[in-house]
């Protein structure tokens, strides 16, 4: 894997963040969201677990100087999710070509794969529905998390 791939998934992710963008929610979502953006805030604590990692980024975030705070979070619920998609695809890549390194195969094939399924995550309905509110970003934040754990896993951790 080299500058290719990382290319490719930072094209396939920051196509991703700009649907996101244009998409996200503009004000406050239902549900958490008031809690959430509350929280954030003031540094607080939401309704147990709490998410101290979240609302401590999620303030970093909310100095945006863009429209008003419910908004700032929301793109930062749409950030993770574009950096999800962006680590899912190196994930793929080095699994596909992990599984078939005594092959011929071209690369140009896993790449087209990897591609494709990190859009089809980027743009399933769930995922997308979490990437335009602040409350999703609780999640998206987890589900690079967990990605990035599986890309680092996948060799032991060296590179």
């Amino acid at each position: 894997m080299g500058k290719r791939d990382k290319l490719i998934a930072g094209v396939a992710s920051l196509f991703a963040f700009v649907v996101y963008s244009l998409t996200a929610c503009r004000t406050l979502y239902t549900g958490d969201s008031g809690e959430i953006n509350t929280a954030a805030y003031s540094l607080g604590v939401p309704h147990p677990p709490g998410y101290p990692l979240w609302t401590i980024i999620a303030k970093f975030f909310s100095f945006l100087p863009l429209s008003d705070f419910s908004f700032r979070l929301n793109i930062m619920a749409g950030f993770f999710s574009a950096a999800s998609v962006f680590m899912l695809y190196l994930f793929l890549m080095k699994l596909i070509v992990s599984l078939h390194e005594n092959e011929t195969e071209s690369l140009h094939a896993a790449r087209l794969a990897s591609v494709s399924a990190s859009l089809l995550f980027a743009f399933s309905l769930t995922f997308w529905g979490q990437a335009v509110q602040a409350k999703g970003g609780i999640y998206t934040i987890n589900s690079l998390f967990i990605i990035t754990l599986f890309y680092l896993a996948l060799d032991g951790g060296r590179r």
